[in-house]
C-alpha cells in the first residue's frame, strides 16, 4: 500500500468529499457530480485517481455503476485505521466539515429520487415481478439453492421479508 498515493489522493477537497460521501452510501459518477455540483467528466477524473489508489472501487449492479469505499476490502491496517478515520465525524476541518453537511442534504434528495423511482417500478410491474426476476436468475437454480442449504431437515420458524412475491 502506497501512502504517498493515498494522501496525494486525498489531498483535494473534492476527492475528500467524494470519499467522505461514499462512506454514507455508494454513488453513481452522475450522483456525485449532482452532489458536488461539477460536471460529469471532472467527478470521472476524481473517481479515477481514487480507484487507482486503492481508496474507491466501482460495481456494476444491473445497468448502473456504483462507487464504493475500497478500504474496508483491503487487508492492510493503514486501511484499516484510514477508513475508521473518515468514517469518524471530526474527520476533516471545520470547512469541509460544513460542505460535508451540507452534501449530506443533497444525499437525501438523491434517496428520495431513487425511492420514487423504486417505488415507481414495482407499482408498474408488481403482477409480473416473479417472470421479470426469472429472467435474471432462472428459478431452479434459485430453487436447488435453497434446497442445497437447507436439505432435509425440519425448517422450524422462518421470516421472509422483502424477497419477492413469496411464490417460493
Amino acid at each position: 500500500m502506497d501512502m504517498g498515493t493515498l494522501f496525494r489522493a486525498l489531498a483535494d477537497d473534492s476527492r475528500l468529499r467524494i470519499m467522505l460521501l461514499l462512506q454514507l452510501m455508494e454513488l453513481s459518477v452522475g450522483e456525485l457530480a449532482q452532489v458536488l455540483d461539477q460536471s460529469q467528466p471532472r467527478v470521472s477524473r476524481h473517481v479515477r485517481i481514487l480507484a487507482e489508489a486503492g481508496l474507491a472501487e466501482r460495481h456494476k449492479e444491473g445497468s448502473w455503476v456504483f462507487l464504493r469505499p475500497a478500504l474496508p476490502r483491503r487487508d492492510h491496517e493503514a486501511a484499516r485505521l484510514l477508513d475508521a478515520f473518515l468514517r469518524r465525524e471530526d474527520a476533516v476541518g471545520e470547512a469541509l466539515a460544513a460542505q460535508h453537511a451540507s452534501d449530506r442534504q443533497q444525499l437525501q434528495a438523491i434517496r428520495s429520487v431513487r425511492d420514487a423511482r423504486a417505488a415507481d417500478f414495482f407499482a408498474q410491474h408488481a403482477g409480473e415481478w416473479d417472470a421479470i426476476r426469472s429472467l435474471h436468475l432462472p428459478e431452479a437454480e434459485v430453487e436447488a439453492a435453497l434446497a442445497a442449504m437447507i436439505g432435509e431437515r425440519p425448517l422450524g420458524r422462518l421470516l421472509d421479508i422483502g424477497t419477492g412475491t413469496g411464490r417460493m
